[in-house]
Parts: C-alpha cells; sequence; structure tokens
C-alpha cells in the first residue's frame, strides 16, 4: 500500500496533539484527550515504520493493544468534560486491564512471526485462533465503550436545557457524538473484515487502511472542532456541572416536597433579577450562577422554572434576550446595526443558537422579522 496516506494520517495526528498542548486555557478533560492522541501517534507511528522498516519492526509488538485504550481512554475523557465526574479513581485502571493483557502478550510474542495485519497470521491453527479471539475481543471493547458513551451523552442532554442558557454544552454534546460514532465505525469494521477474513483464510483485503483512514479523519475533525468551537476545549474546574446525580434520568416536579409560596416567591426573584438587573445580557449565564444571585440553592429555581414558569432555564433566559432583540430592532438609534450585532448585544454567543431560538419563539426569522419592522 502507498505509504503516503500513512505520512498524512501521522502528521496529522502529531499536529493535533501539538495543537491540543499548546491551548493556554484547557480544561483537565482535555488532558485526557491529548492522552488518546499520544496514543494514536504511537499507534499511526508504528504502522508507518513496520511498512518503511519492513524487515526490523514486522514482530514488533505484533498485537495491537492500543485498540483497547481507546474506548477507557474517550469515556473517561467523555465523563469528565460533559458529566464532570471523577477521574482519578484506581478503579478506572479496571478499564485497561485488556490493553495491559495484550500488551504483555505482544511483548511474549515479539520474536514471532505475528502481525495485526491478517497477511501476518499464516503460520498455524494457533495463530489463527489467536487472531480471532483477539479481533472478537476487539470487537466487544469497542462496542461496549460506545454504547457507555452514548449513555452518558444521553443523560446530559436529558436535562442540558435546564443548566445553561448559552450552547457551551450543546456543542460539547455535539462533539462526543461524532466522536463515539467515528470510535465505533473505524474500530468495528475493520475488526469484522478481519475476523471474517480469517474464518474464510482470505487475505485479500488489508484493514489496516481503514485505521489510518479513520485516525486520520479523527485529527482533522478535532482541528475543526478545536477552530471552530474551541469552547469546547477551553475552561476550568469551576465551570457549572451536569452532575450524574441529576442526569440519571429526566427529573419531573410535579409533586414537589417545596411550599407553593416559596416556589411563588423564587419565580417572582427570578423574573425581577432578570427585569431589572438583565443578567440575561451574560452570554455564558448558568443556573449555578442566577442561584448564587438570588442566594437559593439550583432545585429551588429549576423547579419554580417548571412549576410556576413552565419552562426550562434555557427557554426562560433566552426568551429575555429575544426580547431584548426585538425592542434593539425597533429602536432607530441601532438602524445601522448588523442583526447579528443586535444579537449579540441581546445575549446570545451563537449565530446559530440565535437563529433557531428566534425562529422557536417568533415563527420568523430574525431577518424577515427585522424586514418586517423597519419597514413600518
Amino acid at each position: 500500500m502507498d505509504t503516503t496516506i500513512y505520512y498524512i494520517a501521522f502528521i496529522q495526528a502529531v499536529f493535533t496533539t501539538v495543537l491540543l498542548f499548546s491551548l493556554k486555557s484547557k480544561s483537565s478533560s482535555t488532558l485526557l484527550l491529548t492522552l488518546m492522541f499520544l496514543v494514536i501517534c504511537v499507534d499511526l507511528g508504528l504502522n508507518l515504520a513496520k511498512t518503511i522498516f519492513h524487515d526490523a519492526f514486522m514482530s514488533f509488538f505484533p498485537l495491537n493493544a492500543w485498540i483497547f485504550a481507546y474506548g477507557p481512554i474517550i469515556l473517561l475523557y467523555l465523563r469528565s468534560a460533559l458529566l464532570k465526574a471523577p477521574t482519578n479513581s484506581t478503579l478506572y485502571l479496571i478499564h485497561f486491564l485488556p490493553f495491559f493483557f495484550f500488551f504483555s502478550l505482544s511483548l511474549v510474542l515479539k520474536d514471532q512471526m505475528f502481525s495485526f495485519r491478517i497477511q501476518g497470521f499464516k503460520t498455524s491453527d494457533t495463530s489463527n485462533a489467536l487472531l480471532i479471539v483477539y479481533c472478537a475481543l476487539s470487537y466487544v471493547s469497542v462496542f461496549v465503550y460506545s454504547i457507555l458513551c452514548w449513555t452518558s451523552i444521553s443523560k446530559a442532554m436529558k436535562n442540558i436545557e435546564d443548566y445553561y442558557s448559552f450552547d457551551k454544552a450543546r456543542k460539547m454534546v455535539n462533539w462526543f457524538k461524532f466522536l463515539t460514532i467515528i470510535f465505533f465505525i473505524v474500530y468495528t469494521i475493520p475488526t469484522l473484515i478481519g475476523i471474517m477474513s480469517v474464518v474464510s483464510k482470505s487475505d485479500s483485503f488489508d484493514t489496516n487502511i481503514i485505521y489510518i483512514y479513520g485516525n486520520a479523519v479523527i485529527s482533522y475533525c478535532t482541528v475543526y472542532f478545536l477552530i471552530n468551537s474551541p469552547e469546547v476545549f477551553s475552561g476550568d474546574n469551576t465551570e457549572s456541572p451536569l452532575e450524574i446525580s441529576t442526569l440519571s434520568k429526566k427529573v419531573t416536579y410535579n409533586k414537589s416536597q417545596l411550599p407553593k409560596e416559596t416556589l411563588d416567591k423564587c419565580a417572582d426573584r427570578l423574573v425581577q433579577l432578570m427585569e431589572e438587573k438583565k443578567v440575561y445580557l451574560q452570554t455564558d449565564l448558568s443556573l449555578d450562577d442566577v442561584a448564587n444571585m438570588l442566594g437559593y440553592p439550583r432545585h429551588y429555581i429549576t423547579q419554580s422554572l417548571n412549576i410556576v414558569l413552565n419552562k426550562n432555564f434555557y427557554l426562560f433566559v433566552n426568551e429575555y434576550r429575544t426580547k431584548s432583540f426585538k425592542e434593539k430592532v425597533a429602536d432607530k438609534r441601532y438602524d445601522k446595526n448588523t442583526i447579528l450585532s443586535l444579537a449579540y448585544d441581546s445575549g446570545f454567543n451563537s449565530k446559530s443558537t440565535f437563529n433557531s431560538i428566534f425562529k422557536k419563539f417568533t415563527g420568523q426569522t430574525p431577518t424577515e422579522y427585522a424586514e418586517a419592522v423597519r419597514k413600518k
């Protein structure tokens, strides 16, 4: 196979790793992503070495143990970034036991002519059996961690609008959806093809090519997200958490244990805070920010919103931002301002969020609304 794609994928992975390292304000969870790309660099580097220096490196790490490291790292990264789950527990080392096992097995088989590539397993029935077991466990590992990642994403999506008034969390969810899907595709298709090739004793297809292309795509798309949504990778440990305990199921407040008078008073203070202090103009306003301003626990506010005002936090804040935008459009002092600048001045921090929210509340696009108002 042409080594050009190896070079491109390897250089892209190294570039992505350096870019992640160079982030000035990266979150602690981003370090796990950086670790994943270090593993990808090692993985691609070994494949490249085996291709260029075939005789010297063909028996070096014959079983690709790295595939058993990707799933645990992605899961820990996802839970740390999206759910703010602690990742320093020694229990998490259990996730890496398959990696350590096959890494050790590779050292034992180092002097034998084994290779992760299907073509290297022709010597005996024993080698074929070993490859089938390896591929089967690889498939199970990728499948299980894809399910675990998707489950964590689903938890975060359920109550996400009760915690944030802006779209950082939504972008994080989209990023992790992509990462989970591409992880599943890149590491299951070659494994299934590998098992079929061994069973049918056919070596017509080199499954490495899918790994190479897949890792190149992951690297490229990570850079794309870094450039277009840098807030997904930046931040600090004081950010408002989407706690796992509150995301395990969709919370319903039909039968609140709080007195109705308390909920009404909290709702009144919420409205007063928005109308007098205009805190909705803060583009990164979160539930924790409002709770600190009012001196109420978070669950008081979420229950007041759901029961008294019949809204979640996301819609509640962005409704005020929409009203602010409409007021500015109707004010002749802002005639020379662009629609997007008025949106940002009203508290929105994303064009896509602004467009979708505005159409949800008005049934019109911002441009249609502004043109109609200014004609009058």
